[in-house]
Order: structure tokens, then sequence, then C-alpha cells
């Protein structure tokens, strides 16, 4: 009898121990989950900010080439 009892202690001290981990690692899952959506979030900003500014300077660029008369003015379709 002393036996199960010392095994029922050891049992018990080792789930304990694996439900400590578990804890560990749920904790440790939900941080690099909120790290990779951090992650996407900002390259989704830069990517957006990146097309933005690339919008910006061929516009620039346009209307430099329209007033140095060296780009025709695009077509109007409602004239016709």
């Amino acid at each position: 009898m002393i036996n199960f009892g010392e095994d029922t202690k050891k049992n018990k001290d080792k789930i304990e121990d694996l439900e400590r981990e578990v804890q560990r690692l749920t904790d440790d899952m939900t941080r690099m989950t909120y790290e990779i959506q951090r992650s996407r979030d900002e390259m989704s900003y830069y990517k957006n900010s990146e097309s933005s500014e690339r919008e910006k300077m061929a516009l620039r660029l346009e209307n430099t080439l329209l007033k140095m008369g060296r780009l025709p003015a695009p077509k109007n379709e409602d004239a016709e």
C-alpha cells in the first residue's frame, strides 16, 4: 500500500509539472501568434505605403513632363 501512495504522489507531481508546461507552451503560442499578426500588419502597412509613394512619384513625374511639354496631354474621351 505504501508504494501506491508514493506512486500516486509522484503521478500527481508529474501531472502538475505537465500542466505548468502546457500552460507555458500555450502562453508561448499566444505570444507567437500575436507577433506573427503584428508582422503581417506591419508588412501590409509598408506594402500599401510603398504603393502609394510609387503612385505619387509617377504622378509627379507625369506632371513635370506635362509642364515641360514632353508628354502629350491625355485625350479626353468625353469631348468626342
